[in-house]
């Protein structure tokens, strides 16, 4: 299984690394983004010839920005097509998707956000044929409900809109050292293969019913705790307290018809 090599490095010298021995492999995927809607630089270009000329595989993306140079909601889906399709002419993607993030919550699962990345989704799973992808930016951290209520309704929403795969979790709007852990990201995987077998109307019913749980938090979300704090080092399981947040936020989301 290919992993998501080279990260968004963001000179092209950043990207050398792939392909050489006894480190990121051509059958990982390296990752080249768009600076910006509808533009590129050769920085970028340089990556993309790099990763052909070691028979790479490319991870493409460019999200798009609520608040950002698209404008409101519906430019921000807009341009998020429109880049999810040029990915593969410009950047010569084996895979891309449609990013969209909200910039007044640095997340996109709020409303807007949701609404605008489950518009962006179906516009592409119902009209073209590429594996499309997505991401869900939850805010809140590990040992929150939060955290798992966000990924609930924002990975559900993207898996039931038809993208192809999504990356998550980014706990704690993935920016903090040591704050993400596999209870969530195992959460995460399952409610994308739960959320993908339901109609549009149910999950827009399960998201209505969980927005009011973190909606009001989310400009002062509770980033919660490190990987240390809430999992036993020795065991390398979750605590009896992180471990109970999950079974309540799932017992939650079968109650509301989530298939878990």
């Amino acid at each position: 299984m290919g992993g998501i090599g080279c990260i968004s490095a963001v000179t092209e010298y950043g990207q050398f690394a792939y392909g050489i021995p006894g480190s990121y492999l051509p059958t990982d995927l390296s990752l080249i983004l768009f600076p910006s809607e509808l533009k590129v630089s050769y920085q970028v270009l340089h990556k993309v010839v790099h990763t052909l000329n070691l028979g790479g595989l490319i991870f493409a993306g460019s999200p798009a920005m609520i608040g950002g140079m698209p404008g409101p909601p519906e430019g921000a889906v807009l341009s998020c097509i429109a880049c999810a399709l040029l990915q593969y002419p410009v950047l010569h993607a084996h895979v891309g998707g449609g990013e969209i993030y909200d910039l007044r919550f640095l997340s996109n699962v709020n409303r807007d956000g949701l609404w605008a990345l489950s518009v962006t989704h179906q516009a592409l799973s119902r009209n073209t044929h590429i594996l499309s992808h997505g991401i869900a930016n939850e805010v809140s951290g590990p040992g929150t409900e939060n955290l798992l209520y966000e990924a609930l309704v924002g990975v559900g929403t993207i898996a039931a809109s038809g993208a192809s795969f999504t990356t998550g979790p980014r706990s704690a709007g993935g920016k903090l050292t040591d704050h993400i852990t596999p209870l969530e990201c195992g959460f995460c995987g399952e409610v994308a293969h739960a959320a993908s077998g339901l109609s549009l109307a149910k999950m827009n019913e399960i998201a209505n019913a969980v927005l009011p749980c973190y909606e009001s938090q989310i400009k002062k979300p509770d980033i919660g705790k490190s990987y240390q704090e809430t999992y036993n080092m020795a065991t390398r399981q979750p605590t009896p307290e992180w471990q109970a947040a999950y079974d309540k936020v799932k017992k939650d989301a079968i109650s509301l018809g989530m298939p878990l």
